[in-house]
């Protein structure tokens, strides 16, 4: 049997969403990562935290002074920044239970606000933080005005440390998404609008057009590798990297799009040791001139 696609039919589903301001992303990144808060460091923290480390060991951290880590979730690269920076660690993420948990574990070290980033960093006053970071949650907000913001805060001389997921990261379980809704165009009920940055070029370009001197960039990537369609689902949902996706397919469509996704995902890029699961990075720092 041949499953046909309905590209233009998915187009116009996806279009009539936007049109009728069904992109509620924040609320439903936000639910997603309530949801899986008690999950996350086993799931994602542990699984890419040598990589967090890195961009820790490269801030080349003052005696003393004020921290801000962007994105929080569960502390953990907050907790990393108290122990390189004597002074005040504020970490703020839009999710509250993850808080929770930052809470518990680094809440001797770190204070933690509940907050829409953007809107956090617009409240703080101009050149009073001496090193902000933002770890794989740059692209669930606005970028630019992100790093604008940021810029606007630092001190002179303050860094800015970010690793996020590229554009291209997990571009295999993307394509293989797509390919599915659209054999079932009207099973997509919520569409999202993740900005990740395309390149680590792009990443220099947004920080130079807001004032920042590169100090380091890199990029790099990792894999895992799912036992079947259901397993990769469980994995992109439980690491906070299909944040919100889950509420974008009709509950009628579930069973049929998670059989069809594992179908399409093993045929085009299964191998020998299951479905390859690849987190691309790019990460740079910079600083404020004087």
């Amino acid at each position: 049997m041949v499953n046909r696609k309905h590209w233009i039919k998915l187009g116009f589903q996806i279009c009539k969403l936007y049109l009728q301001k069904k992109n509620n992303q924040q609320k439903l990144t936000t639910q997603s990562y309530n949801k899986i808060s008690l999950v996350y460091d086993d799931m994602w923290t542990d699984h890419m935290n040598k990589f967090s480390k890195e961009m820790i060991s490269r801030i080349k951290f003052p005696k003393s002074g004020k921290g801000i880590d962007l994105t929080c979730g569960t502390g953990y690269v907050a907790n990393l920044m108290a122990e390189k920076l004597i002074g005040e660690v504020t970490g703020v993420d839009i999710s509250d239970e993850m808080l929770k948990i930052a809470k518990k574990k680094y809440g001797n070290k770190c204070q933690f606000v509940c907050c829409d980033v953007l809107e956090f960093l617009k409240e703080q006053p101009s050149e009073s933080v001496d090193i902000v970071t933002c770890a794989w949650g740059l692209g669930l907000s606005k970028p630019y005005a992100m790093i604008k913001e940021i810029s606007r805060v630092l001190k002179p001389n303050g860094q800015l440390a970010i690793i996020d997921n590229s554009l291209f990261t997990v571009y295999e379980v993307v394509l293989s998404g797509f390919s599915t809704v659209a054999e079932h165009p009207a099973s997509v009920i919520n569409v999202m609008n993740v900005r990740w940055l395309p390149t680590q070029g792009s990443l220099i370009r947004r920080m130079r057009l807001s004032g920042l001197k590169i100090l380091s960039s890199w990029k790099g990537d990792k894999t895992y590798y799912a036992k079947n369609g259901e397993d990769a689902i469980d994995f992109l949902i439980t690491t906070g990297t299909a944040a919100g996706y889950q509420f974008c397919i009709d509950k009628h469509y579930s069973d049929v799009i998670k059989q069809r996704f594992g179908e399409i995902f093993h045929k085009s890029y299964g191998t020998e040791k299951g479905l390859p699961i690849t987190h691309r990075y790019i990460a740079a720092i910079a600083k404020k001139p004087t």
